[in-house]
């Protein structure tokens, strides 16, 4: 889900093919070898997805930081003044004033799901929690946040 400054668009940024467009400046999350993220990887699939390793490479020509986590990856999008950040649907929607979501198109759209386990030694209240989380009440809580099911 790639993301841009909020309010402006000078770029006139629309979708995945601008960004291969020369002198777009892009922030992807990588773990870097040092963490593993949720965004580790992802702007490769959104690039890669369609097959055409041209795709990867000028992709790759314009990221201008590969940051540990998301939470540094806005922080370069900022510091950077970035055109561009792929990141989950969450950051835009919990930071407007910073971000605005462009969708990607759906042959470009990258999925990923959320995987809960319970130990055996957890606590009752566990289970419910994830009774819960498959609820319509939950997942009204989770769109919320830009997440659906």
């Amino acid at each position: 889900m790639p993301s841009r400054n909020a309010g402006s668009n000078p770029k006139g940024i629309k979708g995945f093919d601008d960004f291969l467009a020369d002198g777009i400046k892009i922030v992807v999350t990588e773990g870097a070898g040092v963490a593993n993220t949720s965004g580790t990887g992802t702007w490769e699939d959104v690039a890669g997805r369609l097959g055409r390793l041209d795709d990867i490479a000028r992709f790759r020509r314009n990221i201008v930081s590969y940051a540990k986590g998301s939470g540094a990856s806005l922080k370069a999008f900022k510091a950077m003044d970035a055109d561009a950040w792929i990141t989950w649907p969450d950051w835009p929607v919990t930071n407007p004033d910073v971000l605005e979501q462009v969708n990607l198109a759906p042959e470009r759209t990258i999925w990923r799901d959320v995987n809960v386990v319970i130990s055996p030694e957890a606590d009752p209240e566990a289970q419910e929690f994830l009774d819960f989380l498959i609820t319509e009440q939950a997942q009204a809580l989770m769109a919320t946040e830009g997440w659906v099911r």
